[in-house]
């Protein structure tokens, strides 16, 4: 089967500012991937790549086999995107909004009545769209993309304007269209929509690709240089050099505790060595998590460029 986004040594310049530098990456069917970067990556340079919404300088996209460029129609009739602002004529209502994309989409009623119910605007289906707040925009632009049946939602920043109920009620609307077997593509600077949602994360710096796994590994790669928070108290350099000794890779002092980054595998031989320094009143370890990678992949990068 053919993966659901194919993108091929993308490039795509804006004037002398490079914003795709040779990007690749893929989605299978049924998966969910997170691009994520600091603003100016080129995460939703990207998304309107693979939705066919710029020409590119070099490079392809595929949707499940269809080139985006040679066979447009055939493309765009696999995804719903969802643009970080949605614009729409404001003198059109809510309603005649949806049915205008129904029938765009040769759909039955039955389709808008349900986008209408799971993205909760029955209270506003007689409004004018140019009375609706940036918050209720964003709904209806979901509502309009969950009209089709299509493998394929390509969502850009789709938490950025909603309130909280919004954005749970989004995150259960994403997790039931990964459950029936769409793929999702989406860019974030929420991490924790990219922590619940996504099996995988491709790390974007400056255009290029800088990492690109599944959850579960990146995970573990971190657990090689996990995080020992350790009470003692007050700590002394030489509770530092004890841990040090045991294998910690670096050690901070916060407040009454020490910070030690280290392999999973030397906790308890550093745990050991501090006690026979001085009491432990308590220590926690922390979980691996995406917003780790997303701030040691950026930390990274200012490093180098200083």
């Amino acid at each position: 089967m053919s993966p659901a986004v194919k993108v091929t040594a993308l490039r795509k310049s804006y004037g002398g500012v490079v914003a795709l530098d040779g990007i690749s990456f893929t989605v299978e069917p049924g998966q969910v991937v997170a691009l994520l970067g600091p603003n100016g990556s080129g995460k939703t340079t990207a998304l309107r790549a693979v939705a066919g919404l710029l020409r590119l300088d070099e490079g392809s996209v595929e949707i499940f086999g269809a080139d985006a460029e040679r066979d447009p129609r055939e493309a765009r009739r696999q995804f719903a995107y969802v643009p970080q602002q949605p614009v729409f004529p404001p003198n059109v209502t809510v309603g005649e909004m949806l049915d205008f994309h129904r029938r765009l989409r040769g759909l039955q009623q039955e389709a808008v009545d349900r986008a209408v119910e799971q993205a909760d605007l029955e209270a506003a289906r007689d409004r004018l769209v140019g009375e609706l707040s940036g918050g209720m925009r964003h709904r209806l632009s979901l509502a309009i993309a969950n009209l089709a049946p299509v493998k394929l939602m390509i969502l850009d920043e789709p938490t950025a304007s909603l309130d909280p109920q919004a954005v749970l009620r989004l995150r259960r609307q994403a997790l039931r269209w990964r459950d029936a077997g769409r793929a999702i593509l989406f860019s974030t600077h929420v991490l924790s929509d990219a922590e619940e949602l996504a099996g995988r994360v491709v790390v974007l710096m400056e255009g290029r690709v800088v990492r690109d796994e599944d959850v579960t590994r990146l995970r573990a790669d971190l657990r090689q240089s996990a995080l020992l928070r350790v009470d003692v108290g007050v700590p002394t350099p030489e509770h530092e050099q004890a841990a040090l000794a045991a294998g910690a890779t670096r050690v901070r002092v916060n407040s009454t505790a020490l910070v030690i980054t280290a392999p999973v595998e030397r906790r308890y031989e550093i745990l050991d060595r501090l006690s026979r320094v001085s009491e432990i009143r308590h220590f926690e370890t922390e979980e691996p998590s995406i917003e780790r990678i997303y701030m040691d992949y950026t930390r990274g990068a200012a490093n180098e460029e200083a």
